[in-house]
């Protein structure tokens, strides 16, 4: 398998692997972190459901609700604690937060995520106790979540099997 980009082709791995090697790095990092919950944090409410029903496709729930313990919507916690901004993506919030760096390659999922990752860290600083009350103020636990990726899976698909027979055509 491989994913193409507009400049390059990557190596890719099976989901089942990629997903695997994720979640036992997740337990690595929370093991010599000694940290006692995991936060999953992602830029609106899309990532979340998709992201567990690829895991559960795979059967991982079970794995990954034993190192995971919430997901946080970062859009959520910039709209709650930031209200006098008046956008919220992430590309602007990085300007905002780092106005001398050079932009980031925005909508490539692994720099959306490395710049969330440093805007987290940024903000963090002064106060990482703070912050976390704050991210985990807009967090669901795993089980809500899992609940919520239930749902939205089955309204898709329930929309898809309408959408099949729209036209009412019995070779459909």
């Amino acid at each position: 398998r491989q994913l193409v980009n507009k400049t390059k082709t990557f190596d890719t791995v099976d989901s089942c692997d990629g997903f695997k090697k994720f979640l036992a790095w997740i337990k690595e990092e929370k093991k010599i972190g000694k940290y006692d919950k995991v936060i999953l944090i992602a830029h609106g409410d899309t990532d979340m459901p998709a992201f567990l029903n690829n895991v559960a496709r795979d059967d991982l729930i079970k794995d990954l609700k034993s190192c995971v313990d919430y997901f946080a919507d970062s859009l959520k916690y910039f709209q709650t604690n930031f209200k006098d901004w008046d956008k919220y993506r992430i590309v602007l919030i990085y300007k905002r937060i780092f106005p001398k760096r050079v932009d980031f390659d925005a909508h490539d999922a692994l720099e959306d995520a490395k710049a969330l990752g440093e805007i987290i860290e940024e903000l963090g600083k002064d106060s990482k106790d703070d912050l976390v009350t704050k991210i985990l103020d807009q967090s669901l636990d795993i089980e809500k979540c899992c609940e919520i990726a239930k749902r939205r899976i089955q309204k898709s698909l329930a929309k898809s099997a309408s959408k099949k027979n729209a036209y009412h055509n019995p070779s459909c």
